[in-house]
């Protein structure tokens, strides 16, 4: 059996990076750039600055009953 604790991360930003690219690479999904901008209190609009640590919040995953 394999457990996984879940954990919050931290990640700085490098020029040229966007909300859309960043929750792609951290969330899987470009889609999700609204729950990485409200995890850091800012909106998916607005660009990250330069250098700026970022949360990234971590998965919850619930199995997929067919």
């Amino acid at each position: 059996m394999r457990l996984e604790v879940p954990a919050v991360s931290h990640r700085r930003v490098v020029a040229g990076e966007t909300s859309n690219g960043l929750a792609e690479e951290l969330l899987a999904d470009p889609i999700r750039s609204d729950v990485l901008a409200i995890a850091n209190v800012s909106m998916p609009w607005m660009m990250p600055a330069d250098g700026l640590e970022i949360v990234v919040p971590y998965h919850l995953r619930s199995p997929v009953v067919s």
